[in-house]
């Protein structure tokens, strides 16, 4: 199919107002155009990968399918564009290019499974030519009994038939005959494809509008390439899709009212919805991908506020891998890892980008409901905010200092940082602020203890001075630390507990929180500081819980006993590691109040090093 040469850009004002996540949808657009010369380059890269292979059958599928959209192209571009960019083939293309090169590994000899999933692309072309009225014939792989019409419908033929491609056929019209292998023959029919019909359901769309925006998108649950974002809830009822249309409808009714920047810009570029499977008591979750540039996977948010934030989250995601497409933000290889402060094990440089990018467009949203109407979404947004905006400079100050940047990439975090710091003289609370800074601290503790491990021999040699003299700390002892993200099940996270405490619409207390662990935490939860002290002292004294350091730190933060930035600075694996190095010596752990204080001298830092 025809290519072209099409050089895709961006301007200082557009990185300038795409940093500051203040994109229009002329941006969004112009990131969607770049989305369909990448695909078209991987279609043609696809084409060239499987000839090489030798696969003459395989090969003619392919070039069937390129050859009826190249003949569509040059009537109906638009309709061709419309179907490259959808997400499902983004991931199909990179999945199979991936495999292709897997294949030249070993002879170019491709698996039957391989093979298989190379033929979606006729799906594609079927898809093409029965919205165009066009004629044609393919050949359509089949899984599972089900042909796939991408964005379209899905055709169920005879399931008593294990055969794994079957024949369309159109004469024009945007009527087909599906059939093949001795399965019963499939009519479809493109004039009633909003309808339910024998052997085939059409896509499911919502279309939701407030106040003159409008959004309408596929709810996919059936994609064989699209579920590769998550554990999809499949065949959804009625009912699911009314519930999927309604919490879609009250969140587009949020981000209406209050950013229609941002509703304008999702309006031109999320296009598909992919409804995850919630796992039964579990959490919330959602994924976005690069390679399905405009679909967002997740599932079903449990109120508008949290909709609208996943939303935004997912696409700033998406609109930062379009932007990277075009102008690298970053150099050399991802083989670093980094301390990120949404996430509990260390993440590649490019995670850490991404993930500042994300939560940026997440605090500027928490922000603007700062001055919401209802006291309940006030006090919900002024904690969030508080806490993604401090954990935004924590984490571009990472990126910043990590010599991973390119120019562009320099001054597009330059911008992202400038917005940040003017942030952090937004007023907020004094308890949105108190609990942005103590879950920012527990965090930081929690994945320190939890990835970190400092050098044994000095240890040792800490251990026997605590037992000689305990109350002399050296001073300047510089502690080597190892990066060794642990195996074993990862810490409690109080992070969570204290979130739900602060952004509760009821005053906190603590039966909401039957979560907790222990009585320290309980203790902690509904403001008594000296039980809980007492509750973190005797659980450490007993060599019981190592994460009650991350507890009794909070408390006698809370007691005014600590200031900000110790914990953090005097690493508090060094005196988890003290602490667990005593009790193996003598049989008692050391009172792990006295040994924090022993460890406030200032210790020399060393960046920690890979494992």
């Amino acid at each position: 199919m025809a290519i072209g040469r099409t050089l895709h850009s961006l301007t200082e004002v557009d990185l300038a107002a795409l940093a500051n996540a203040r994109y229009t949808p002329d941006i969004i657009r112009r990131l969607q155009s770049a989305q369909f010369s990448r695909n078209a380059l991987l279609i043609e890269a696809l084409r060239r990968a499987v000839a090489a292979t030798g696969d003459t059958e395989t090969a003619d599928v392919i070039e069937t399918a390129t050859l009826l959209l190249s003949e569509i192209q040059a009537d109906r571009p638009e309709l061709v564009r419309r179907l490259l960019v959808l997400p499902q083939f983004g991931l199909w293309a990179a999945d199979c290019l991936i495999k292709l090169q897997n294949a030249a590994g070993h002879g170019h000899i491709l698996e039957p499974e391989t093979q298989h999933e190379l033929g979606y692309v006729a799906a594609f072309a079927a898809t093409a030519g029965l919205l165009a009225g066009r004629s044609f014939d393919v050949r359509l792989p089949v899984r599972d009994g089900i042909a796939y019409l991408p964005a379209l419908a899905w055709v169920r033929l005879d399931s008593s038939s294990d055969a794994t491609w079957a024949q369309i056929r159109s004469e024009g019209g945007g009527t087909a005959i599906v059939t093949g292998d001795g399965r019963r023959p499939v009519l479809f029919r493109l004039d009633r494809a909003k309808e339910r019909a024998a052997g085939w359901t059409s896509a499911s769309h919502l279309r939701v509008g407030s106040r003159g925006l409008s959004l309408n998108v596929a709810l996919d649950d059936s994609d064989p390439f699209l579920s590769r974002l998550g554990p999809v809830s499949s065949s959804l009822s009625r009912e699911s899709i009314q519930a999927w249309r309604h919490g879609l409808r009250q969140a587009w009714q949020v981000l209406a009212r209050e950013d229609q920047i941002f509703a304008r810009a999702l309006a031109a570029g999320l296009t598909t919805i992919v409804p995850l499977r919630q796992a039964t008591g579990g959490p919330s979750t959602s994924a976005a991908s690069g390679w399905a540039w405009g679909a967002i996977a997740l599932t079903l948010p449990p109120d508008p506020l949290t909709f609208a934030d996943t939303l935004i989250h997912e696409f700033q995601h998406l609109v930062l891998a379009a932007v990277d497409d075009i102008v690298p933000l970053a150099k050399g290889d991802d083989e670093d890892v980094f301390y990120s402060p949404w996430r509990d094990d260390p993440r590649p440089f490019s995670g850490v980008l991404q993930g500042a990018y994300a939560f940026f467009g997440v605090a500027d949203f928490w922000r603007k409901l700062c001055y919401a109407r209802s006291p309940t979404a006030r006090r919900r947004a002024e904690t969030n905010f508080a806490m993604r905006r401090r954990n935004i400079s924590d984490a571009l100050a990472i990126v910043a200092e990590s010599g991973k940047l390119t120019d562009t990439g320099q001054v597009f975090v330059r911008a992202m940082r400038k917005r940040s710091v003017e942030w952090l003289t937004d007023p907020v609370p004094a308890q949105a602020e108190m609990f942005a800074r103590e879950i920012s601290l527990e965090h930081q503790l929690r994945w320190r203890l939890a990835n970190l491990s400092p050098n044994q021999q000095v240890i040792d040699s800490l251990a026997r001075a605590w037992l000689g003299t305990p109350s002399s700390a050296p001073r300047q002892l510089d502690v080597p630390t190892t990066l060794t993200p642990s195996p074993t099940p990862r810490l409690i996270d109080r992070s969570s507990l204290l979130e739900r405490c602060f952004t509760s619409s009821a005053e906190p207390t603590p039966t909401g929180f039957a979560n907790a662990d222990g009585p320290g935490d309980q203790a902690f939860i509904r403001g008594d500081m000296v039980e809980a002290r007492i509750a973190y002292v005797r659980c450490l004294g007993q060599g019981e819980n190592r994460d009650a350091w991350i507890g009794l730190v909070l408390v006698l933060r809370r007691m005014g006993a600590l200031g900000d930035s110790w914990p953090v600075r005097q690493r508090i694996e060094v005196v988890a590691a003290i602490s667990e190095r005593v009790r193996a010596m003598t049989g008692h752990s050391p009172d792990p109040q006295i040994l924090l204080m022993w460890a406030r001298s200032t210790w020399a830092e060393k960046a920690p090093s890979k494992s």
